[in-house]
């Protein structure tokens, strides 16, 4: 197979997979959202929830005095509000952005540019037969890219098509 040939196809490929639309925007922050919810270091917000309560527990028992427990409390605090903390909304944005530009630019790329931007995007591409048959996406591109299988699955996707044809070429007449 033509090199130009796998380019032509991964180039409509990107087109198409890194079209955003606003539903597709939606299941990248839900998508990510899940993603990062799981990622959350639940030992650490734990411990210092623990130490938030024995901080109140020493200056009831008088071992420290409520200047020292102010202070005490405002750095547990301002910690677990990191550990807990998911920032979503940015890395969705990200993801969006660099998809947008990806699509956009694909045609008026040159060759070595194209290169970038698939080496930006993809740590792996796997030919087979002449043809792309799997991609690693990239951490940062993995949600949109989920988003889009996601999308294609609750629309129905290529599947739908052969299952409906595959009903109404057995079906009775």
């Amino acid at each position: 197979m033509k090199k130009e040939t796998l380019e032509t196809q991964l180039g409509e490929w990107i087109k198409e997979v890194f079209r955003v639309t606003p539903k597709l925007e939606k299941l990248v922050v839900e998508i990510i959202d899940m993603d990062l919810g799981r990622k959350v270091d639940q030992n650490e917000a734990e411990k210092l929830r623990r130490q938030l309560r024995s901080v109140g527990k020493q200056l009831d028992a008088e071992i420290i005095d409520e200047e020292e427990f102010d202070q005490r409390v405002r750095v547990l605090k301002t910690k677990l509000a990191q550990a807990e903390q998911r920032p979503t909304k940015q890395v969705a944005l990200d993801a969006v952005r660099v998809a947008t530009s990806m699509a956009a630019a694909w045609d008026a790329a040159t060759l070595e540019q194209r290169q970038k931007l698939v080496a930006y995007a993809f740590d792996e591409i796997v030919v087979a037969d002449g043809w792309i048959s799997s991609v690693r996406p990239k951490k940062d591109i993995a949600p949109l890219l989920a988003a889009r299988v996601v999308d294609a699955v609750r629309c129905g996707g290529p599947d739908r098509n052969r299952t409906r044809y595959a009903q109404t070429a057995h079906s009775p007449s």
